[in-house]
């Protein structure tokens, strides 16, 4: 499952993992700097790591396919209501 969230102390909005919540407020960010590493890591829904950090966040939207949640991604990034 991909969630798209807005991770709200950095005012972001990103595609996870639903494998990164840490609990319902909150969800773990990878420290790769390359964004060709981070999107592979969320297809692959790769397992978080002791190194991960969890920020603030707020679930806007899931999705069963990564593909969907990156045009509701785009979406949000153009509209202030999804």
């Amino acid at each position: 499952m991909f969630l798209l969230v807005e991770y709200t102390d950095e005012n972001e909005l990103a595609v996870i993992s639903d494998t990164w919540l840490d609990g319902n407020s909150c969800a773990l960010w990878l420290p790769y700097k390359s964004s060709s590493r981070v999107m592979n890591a969320v297809r692959q829904e790769e397992h978080p790591g002791a190194y991960w950090k969890s920020f603030p966040m707020r679930e806007l939207s899931r999705s069963e396919i990564y593909e969907k949640a990156r045009k509701k991604l785009a979406v949000a990034e153009n509209k202030s209501d999804l």
